[in-house]
Parts: C-alpha cells; structure tokens; sequence
C-alpha cells in the first residue's frame, strides 16, 4: 500500500491544490518547530491526501460533474482514479487507527488522530 506521501504526491500532479502541496505542509511544520518524529506532524501527513481530495472537490465540482469537452468515459475514469486514492488514504488512516487501538492499546492517541 502507498504511503500517505506518495499518495499526496500523486494527487499533487494529477490533482493540484493551490497552497496544499506536500512541499507546503513540510515547510508549514518546519517553520513551526515541528520534528519529523513529532505525533502531530505524522498524523497531519497521513490525513493530508484526504484533506487534499476534499479541498481539490470543493473547488473542482464543475470539473467532476459537468465536463463537457471530455468524453463519458474519461471523465468516469478520472473520478473512478480520484476515488481509488481515496479508498488508499481512508485505508492507511483506518490501518494505522486500529493499530493505534487494537494492537499498542493506545485509544487515547487513536481518539486525537481521529480528532485532528
């Protein structure tokens, strides 16, 4: 399975989202003192592909359901695509969350990972 980076690099070329690059987080937690170690940081990255889907939706919605200069069925499969990245990052975020629960019995960290 991709890691949250490689799915937020993927949706930076084929989905772009002004001012949410992977770049732009990793410099925002820079600036902000973060270490690469820090639980906020790494949780922020492994949320940051699903933020990205949901911004790049909110500010696409014509593109996804309207697009006429494209043929039916490629226009499906750039949704069907977007979909499928989702379904990735929901899944990593999910793994890490039953991790977190059911293995280190840490529902405490689960509940603020789930939170942020």
């Amino acid at each position: 399975m991709p890691s949250p980076a490689q799915l937020k690099a993927v949706l930076d070329r084929d989905f772009p989202v002004q001012g949410f690059r992977l770049d732009d987080l990793v410099r925002n937690n820079e600036a902000a003192g973060a270490s690469p170690t820090d639980e906020k940081a790494a949780t922020e990255l492994m949320v940051a592909p699903l933020v990205h889907i949901a911004k790049w939706r909110e500010g696409n919605s014509a593109v996804l359901c309207c697009d006429q200069r494209s043929s039916m069925w490629r226009h499906f499969d750039r949704v069907q695509y977007l979909e499928l990245i989702e379904a990735l990052a929901s899944g990593e975020f999910v793994g890490r969350l039953q991790l977190l629960l059911q293995v280190q019995g840490r529902p405490d960290t689960a509940l603020r990972e789930a939170e942020l």
